[in-house]
């Protein structure tokens, strides 16, 4: 009864990182099949280490607020961020401006406003990178709502 405790508690973790993290989403489906299912295992999520990231964009005239969010957990040293802006050019993403920072401590903030020079659709793009103190590395890449200058 208490390993059955144990992983519906762990499902529900790997469920709601699943939500912040998309590229888990496969994860805590598969774990949630496997709990369902009544097959118990032990399980190891490495991704757990960056608990929220987020990247927004709101533009209002000619002026673009680009903004990205980081948070990590005690393992983490240091946080870096690579924050693109981007706009639609026949169907792919172009880099219009980008930015970096870096912190050693456990969240990092970032907000840049922006001089929009051509109409059209953009997002922002924030890649993270974890160092953890056991020198592993996790980097995860999050995109902002599409938004348009008209």
């Amino acid at each position: 009864m208490r390993i059955k405790r144990v992983v519906s508690y762990l499902v529900v973790v790997v469920m709601g990182v699943g939500l912040l993290l998309p590229g888990n989403i496969a994860l805590a489906k598969e774990v949630a099949e496997n709990v369902e299912a009544g097959v118990v295992q032990e399980i190891i999520v490495q991704s757990l280490i960056g608990t929220r990231q987020m990247a927004g964009l709101t533009i209002s005239g000619k002026s673009a607020e680009v903004t990205a969010y980081a948070s990590g957990q005690g393992d983490i040293k240091k946080i870096s961020m690579i924050v693109k802006l981007q706009k639609s050019v026949d169907g792919k993403w172009k880099n219009v401006q980008t930015w970096e920072k870096t912190t050693d401590t456990l969240s990092l903030n970032f907000a840049k406003e922006y001089s929009l020079s051509s109409k059209g659709s953009y997002r922002v793009q924030a890649a993270v990178t974890y160092y953890l103190k056991d020198n592993t590395i996790e980097t995860k890449t999050t995109n902002s709502a599409t938004k348009t200058y008209a």
